[in-house]
Protein backbone atom coordinates (compact mmCIF):
# COMPACT_ATOMS: atom_id res chain seq x y z
CA UNK A 1 0.00 0.00 0.00
CA UNK A 2 1.54 3.05 -1.42
CA UNK A 3 1.22 6.35 0.64
CA UNK A 4 1.84 9.94 0.97
CA UNK A 5 4.72 11.64 2.46
CA UNK A 6 2.95 12.95 5.25
CA UNK A 7 1.43 9.01 6.10
CA UNK A 8 5.10 7.58 5.73
CA UNK A 9 6.64 10.50 7.96
CA UNK A 10 4.01 9.52 10.62
CA UNK A 11 4.71 5.67 9.98
CA UNK A 12 8.34 6.62 10.70
CA UNK A 13 7.65 8.46 14.41
CA UNK A 14 5.06 5.54 15.45
CA UNK A 15 7.97 3.29 14.47
CA UNK A 16 10.19 4.97 16.77
CA UNK A 17 8.16 5.14 19.69
CA UNK A 18 7.34 1.47 19.89
CA UNK A 19 11.28 0.79 19.52
CA UNK A 20 11.67 3.08 22.60
CA UNK A 21 9.10 1.79 24.71
CA UNK A 22 10.52 -1.49 23.97
CA UNK A 23 14.56 -0.69 24.95
CA UNK A 24 12.07 -0.17 28.51
CA UNK A 25 12.46 -3.84 28.28
CA UNK A 26 16.58 -3.74 28.16
CA UNK A 27 18.87 -4.26 31.33
CA UNK A 28 19.93 -1.48 32.71
CA UNK A 29 23.37 -2.17 31.72
CA UNK A 30 21.95 -1.44 28.15
CA UNK A 31 19.63 0.96 28.91
CA UNK A 32 20.90 3.60 31.42
CA UNK A 33 18.69 6.08 30.85
CA UNK A 34 15.17 6.65 32.61
CA UNK A 35 12.39 5.19 31.12
CA UNK A 36 11.07 6.35 28.06
CA UNK A 37 6.96 7.64 28.46
CA UNK A 38 5.03 8.32 25.84
CA UNK A 39 1.67 10.48 26.63
CA UNK A 40 2.76 9.09 30.16
CA UNK A 41 2.82 5.30 28.98
CA UNK A 42 6.31 3.11 29.50
CA UNK A 43 4.79 -0.30 27.02
CA UNK A 44 3.57 -0.65 23.63
CA UNK A 45 1.03 -2.81 25.09
CA UNK A 46 -0.48 0.36 27.14
CA UNK A 47 -0.29 2.26 23.98
CA UNK A 48 -2.32 -0.30 22.24
CA UNK A 49 -5.20 -0.08 24.96
CA UNK A 50 -5.13 3.68 24.90
CA UNK A 51 -5.81 3.98 20.77
CA UNK A 52 -8.75 1.56 21.55
CA UNK A 53 -10.20 3.67 23.69
CA UNK A 54 -9.63 6.40 21.54
CA UNK A 55 -11.65 4.76 19.19
CA UNK A 56 -8.29 3.57 16.21
CA UNK A 57 -8.86 0.88 14.16
CA UNK A 58 -5.95 -1.15 15.67
CA UNK A 59 -5.07 -4.54 13.85
CA UNK A 60 -1.98 -6.57 13.45
CA UNK A 61 -1.63 -9.80 10.91
CA UNK A 62 1.45 -11.89 10.28
CA UNK A 63 2.50 -10.83 6.67
CA UNK A 64 4.58 -12.60 4.05
CA UNK A 65 6.21 -11.52 1.27
CA UNK A 66 9.13 -12.30 -1.13
CA UNK A 67 12.49 -10.99 0.04
CA UNK A 68 13.65 -8.44 -2.01
CA UNK A 69 16.51 -6.73 0.82
CA UNK A 70 15.72 -3.04 1.12
CA UNK A 71 17.15 -1.16 -2.23
CA UNK A 72 17.34 -3.71 -4.17
CA UNK A 73 19.18 -2.87 -7.66
CA UNK A 74 18.86 0.16 -10.12
CA UNK A 75 19.59 0.54 -13.90
CA UNK A 76 19.47 3.98 -15.93
CA UNK A 77 18.71 3.08 -19.68
CA UNK A 78 19.91 5.47 -22.86
CA UNK A 79 17.36 8.41 -21.19
CA UNK A 80 18.84 8.60 -18.24
CA UNK A 81 15.64 7.66 -15.99
CA UNK A 82 16.30 4.55 -13.48
CA UNK A 83 14.66 1.79 -13.30
CA UNK A 84 14.02 -0.86 -10.35
CA UNK A 85 15.56 -4.55 -11.51
CA UNK A 86 13.63 -7.72 -9.55
CA UNK A 87 15.82 -9.69 -7.38
CA UNK A 88 15.16 -12.49 -5.09
CA UNK A 89 17.45 -15.53 -3.96
CA UNK A 90 15.90 -18.81 -4.61
CA UNK A 91 16.76 -21.59 -2.19
CA UNK A 92 16.34 -25.41 -2.20
CA UNK A 93 13.50 -26.86 -0.51
CA UNK A 94 14.45 -30.68 -0.03
CA UNK A 95 10.68 -31.00 -1.42
CA UNK A 96 9.61 -33.28 -4.54
CA UNK A 97 7.14 -32.02 -7.24
CA UNK A 98 4.98 -34.52 -8.66
CA UNK A 99 7.52 -35.09 -11.37
CA UNK A 100 9.98 -35.89 -8.66
CA UNK A 101 11.47 -32.73 -9.35
CA UNK A 102 13.09 -30.53 -6.35
CA UNK A 103 10.91 -27.93 -5.35
CA UNK A 104 12.70 -24.13 -5.58
CA UNK A 105 11.12 -21.56 -3.59
CA UNK A 106 11.65 -18.02 -3.28
CA UNK A 107 13.32 -16.51 -0.17
CA UNK A 108 10.77 -15.26 2.00
CA UNK A 109 10.45 -12.21 4.50
CA UNK A 110 8.52 -12.46 7.23
CA UNK A 111 7.01 -9.47 9.56
CA UNK A 112 4.56 -9.16 11.97
CA UNK A 113 2.05 -6.01 10.18
CA UNK A 114 0.52 -3.71 12.71
CA UNK A 115 -2.11 -1.20 11.05
CA UNK A 116 -2.79 1.63 13.42
CA UNK A 117 -6.00 3.96 12.31
CA UNK A 118 -7.53 6.87 13.43
CA UNK A 119 -11.38 7.88 12.90
CA UNK A 120 -11.35 9.68 9.68
CA UNK A 121 -7.75 9.32 8.76
CA UNK A 122 -5.22 7.79 6.77
CA UNK A 123 -3.92 4.40 8.18
CA UNK A 124 -0.21 4.25 9.97
CA UNK A 125 1.41 1.44 8.44
CA UNK A 126 4.63 -0.46 10.59
CA UNK A 127 5.75 -4.00 10.28
CA UNK A 128 7.79 -5.66 13.54
CA UNK A 129 10.84 -7.92 11.58
CA UNK A 130 14.68 -8.39 12.28
CA UNK A 131 15.93 -5.77 9.66
CA UNK A 132 19.35 -6.31 7.86
CA UNK A 133 20.75 -3.80 9.87
CA UNK A 134 20.20 -5.91 12.81
CA UNK A 135 17.77 -4.69 14.84
CA UNK A 136 14.85 -6.55 15.74
CA UNK A 137 11.98 -4.01 15.94
CA UNK A 138 9.90 -2.19 14.55
CA UNK A 139 10.26 -0.12 10.94
CA UNK A 140 8.24 1.99 8.80
CA UNK A 141 5.73 0.27 6.05
CA UNK A 142 7.10 2.71 3.39
CA UNK A 143 7.92 0.06 0.61
CA UNK A 144 8.04 0.70 -3.21
CA UNK A 145 5.92 -0.56 -5.28
CA UNK A 146 7.90 -3.79 -6.57
CA UNK A 147 4.49 -6.36 -7.67
CA UNK A 148 7.62 -8.78 -7.91
CA UNK A 149 7.87 -8.97 -4.07
CA UNK A 150 5.28 -6.69 -1.95
CA UNK A 151 1.78 -6.54 -4.09
CA UNK A 152 -1.21 -7.81 -1.93
CA UNK A 153 -3.43 -8.19 -5.72
CA UNK A 154 -0.92 -10.67 -7.26
CA UNK A 155 0.22 -13.20 -4.76
CA UNK A 156 3.93 -12.03 -4.00
CA UNK A 157 2.30 -10.87 -0.53
CA UNK A 158 0.11 -13.20 1.83
CA UNK A 159 -1.47 -12.96 5.26
CA UNK A 160 -1.36 -16.55 6.55
CA UNK A 161 -3.54 -16.25 9.59
CA UNK A 162 -6.45 -13.89 10.73
CA UNK A 163 -5.95 -10.67 12.26
CA UNK A 164 -5.19 -9.82 16.18
CA UNK A 165 -7.27 -7.21 17.10
CA UNK A 166 -8.11 -5.33 20.76
CA UNK A 167 -6.77 -7.34 23.44
CA UNK A 168 -5.05 -9.97 21.61
CA UNK A 169 -3.10 -7.51 19.72
CA UNK A 170 -2.15 -6.02 22.82
CA UNK A 171 -1.00 -8.81 23.91
CA UNK A 172 0.90 -9.82 20.65
CA UNK A 173 2.82 -6.15 21.11
CA UNK A 174 3.93 -7.79 24.41
CA UNK A 175 5.47 -10.75 23.06
CA UNK A 176 7.52 -8.76 20.20
CA UNK A 177 8.94 -6.77 23.14
CA UNK A 178 10.32 -9.57 24.96
CA UNK A 179 11.54 -11.47 21.43
CA UNK A 180 13.44 -8.04 20.85
CA UNK A 181 14.98 -7.49 24.17
CA UNK A 182 16.05 -11.22 23.77
CA UNK A 183 17.24 -10.66 20.21
CA UNK A 184 18.85 -7.83 20.78
CA UNK A 185 20.50 -8.39 24.24
CA UNK A 186 22.00 -11.32 22.92
CA UNK A 187 23.52 -9.43 20.03
CA UNK A 188 25.02 -6.94 22.04
CA UNK A 189 26.68 -9.65 24.38
CA UNK A 190 28.01 -11.68 21.21
CA UNK A 191 28.40 -8.06 19.32
CA UNK A 192 26.96 -8.69 16.01
CA UNK A 193 26.38 -5.50 14.81
CA UNK A 194 25.04 -6.69 11.53
CA UNK A 195 22.91 -9.33 9.43
CA UNK A 196 19.32 -10.26 9.54
CA UNK A 197 17.54 -12.95 8.39
CA UNK A 198 15.72 -14.39 11.71
CA UNK A 199 12.76 -12.48 10.87
CA UNK A 200 10.50 -16.01 10.27
CA UNK A 201 11.77 -17.74 13.63
CA UNK A 202 10.73 -14.28 15.39
CA UNK A 203 7.22 -14.38 13.44
CA UNK A 204 6.85 -18.33 14.10
CA UNK A 205 6.77 -17.49 17.89
CA UNK A 206 4.25 -15.56 17.40
CA UNK A 207 1.80 -17.38 15.04
CA UNK A 208 2.47 -20.42 16.96
CA UNK A 209 1.46 -18.62 19.72
CA UNK A 210 -1.93 -17.37 18.53
CA UNK A 211 -2.44 -19.90 16.15
CA UNK A 212 -0.87 -23.29 17.03
CA UNK A 213 -2.55 -25.46 14.44
CA UNK A 214 -1.36 -22.79 11.35
CA UNK A 215 2.39 -22.55 11.46
CA UNK A 216 3.32 -21.54 8.48
CA UNK A 217 6.00 -18.53 9.21
CA UNK A 218 8.93 -21.04 9.53
CA UNK A 219 9.61 -22.53 6.17
CA UNK A 220 11.91 -25.33 5.24
CA UNK A 221 15.24 -23.36 3.93
CA UNK A 222 17.92 -25.43 3.38
CA UNK A 223 17.97 -29.16 2.41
Amino acid sequence: MLQNESSQRMNELMAQVLNCLAANRLPEALHPSEPFLFEGLSSGRQLIELLNRQGWHCCGRIRASVASFGLGASQANESGRWFQVPLAIPYRTGLEDDRNQEILSLLPHCSFELELQPQGNDSILLQYCQGIEGVNGWAAMNDLHRPWQNDRHNGTVAYPSQPLTQQRLADAIEITELIAAVHNMEASSQKLHLGGGMEPWAIALIQQHYWSNALTALPIYFH
